[in-house]
């Protein structure tokens, strides 16, 4: 069950009040009449994400991928024109960057796709 909001915010000024993690977590159940409190680590972010955002409501954490630069895309292009059997982590090594990058820009961007040729 995820807390609400009015929850991290009693949580936190208990804690304020209190200045202990686990003295806060015994005057959660016995004022607020809880059979569970919030975990110690639970507390400890909360408390962190305040201090540092000035907020009880929950911060994000992920952040958006960060774009590609232009010019590792160009190496790559460059790359699998000049020798287009050369394997994503040869590559990969040649250009500077992950295997995972090289695969997402074969993939994504230009289209190619690995296959197996099969005589029968």
């Amino acid at each position: 069950m995820p807390w609400s909001s009015e929850d991290r915010v009693s949580a936190l000024k208990l804690y304020f009040r209190e200045q202990s993690v686990i003295t806060t977590q015994r005057a959660f159940r016995r004022e607020l009449g809880r059979t569970r409190a919030p975990e110690a680590r639970t507390l400890r972010r909360w408390v962190a994400d305040f201090e540092a955002h000035g907020t009880a409501v929950r911060v994000p954490r992920r952040t958006a991928r960060p774009r590609l630069a232009p010019a590792v895309v160009a190496a790559v292009k460059r790359g699998i024109r000049r020798n287009p059997r050369l394997s994503v982590r040869r590559l990969a090594v040649r250009v500077g960057t992950s295997a995972a990058t090289v695969h997402r820009i074969l993939r994504q961007q230009m289209k190619l796709f690995p296959y197996k040729v099969q005589l029968l």
